[in-house]
Parts: structure tokens; C-alpha cells; sequence
């Protein structure tokens, strides 16, 4: 019996392979805007608005790979915590969009 519930918390579910996926490509994301610097991939990027693409690009890239590595982390915490880490994810997901939404201005002008 003790065998079986190991054997099942190896095992990947449909869920894992998700989140891991997920994760993963938020990853990918957050690298093209940190590193390579391409903004084009923000929903609702004008160029003409923003006063700091490198400062946005940091900001936006280091939280889209933090977001990345905490999704693509999810199958361990709900091995770990159950299906009470889905609320923590939840909940930071939650904190770090509102985050940004009051710390976005700073890169804008206010032409």
C-alpha cells in the first residue's frame, strides 16, 4: 500500500503537464522581454506611450519569469500541500497582477 501512494505521487497527471507547460512557456515569454527586449509580445504595447523600454522590459520580464517558475512549480506544491496550494497560487498570481497594475505608470509618459 505505502508503494502504491509513491507510485502515484511519481506519476505526472494531465494537470502536471499543464502547469508544467504553462510554466514553462510564461518562462520563454518572460526571457524574450527581459533579455531580448521584445516588448511587441505585451498586450497593449504602444511604443509612443512608453519613456523607459529597458526599465519596462526588466520590470515585465523578471515577473513573467518569476510567474513562470512558480506555475511550472505547481505539481510539487499540490504533492506537498494538496489542493491548498492551488489558493496560495491563487493568491500570489493575485498580489503580483496588482503589483504591477500600481507600479506600471512609472513606465509611461505623462505627455
Amino acid at each position: 500500500m505505502f508503494f502504491l501512494d509513491i507510485e502515484r505521487q511519481i506519476l505526472l497527471t494531465g494537470d502536471d503537464v499543464i502547469f508544467i507547460f504553462t510554466g514553462l512557456l510564461v518562462c520563454l515569454l518572460g526571457y524574450l522581454v527581459w533579455v531580448k527586449q521584445k516588448l511587441v509580445l505585451l498586450a497593449g504595447y504602444k511604443e509612443k506611450f512608453i519613456k523607459n523600454k529597458k526599465g519596462l522590459s526588466g520590470f515585465m520580464g523578471k515577473w513573467l519569469v518569476a510567474v513562470g517558475v512558480i506555475t511550472t512549480l505547481m505539481p510539487l506544491w499540490t504533492r506537498i500541500f494538496n489542493q491548498q496550494a492551488l489558493w496560495l497560487y491563487a493568491a500570489i498570481i493575485f498580489l503580483v497582477a496588482i503589483h504591477i497594475y500600481f507600479k506600471m505608470p512609472e513606465y509611461f509618459r505623462n505627455d
